[in-house]
């Protein structure tokens, strides 16, 4: 899901596509900018009269999202396997 804040409002869209579609319109003969945003935060675009003014790509959000998805599933691992021994025992 990606957000785009334009002035005091905020639209959300389902594909990065749509959300950028949304900013060039919104902004296209305006010096406001709109701001795209992903639900991670991992990218977020600036757009200006139409166009892209500047992107950024947070690599460590990545590495901070994938190193919670890996402790998620560590902690599922311990979970079952607490569970198993405590039904053999």
């Amino acid at each position: 899901m990606y957000t785009v804040s334009y002035k005091d409002e905020d639209k959300h869209f389902e594909t990065r596509e749509a959300a950028i579609e949304a900013a060039k319109s919104l902004t296209d003969g305006s010096r406001a900018a709109a701001q795209i945003s992903d639900e991670h935060a991992v990218e977020s675009f600036v757009y200006r009269e139409g166009e892209m003014e500047s992107y950024v790509y947070d690599l460590r959000r990545v590495e901070q999202i994938r190193r919670g998805a890996l402790e998620n599933e560590s902690d599922d691992a311990d979970d079952d396997g607490a569970t198993a021994e405590a039904s053999n025992g």
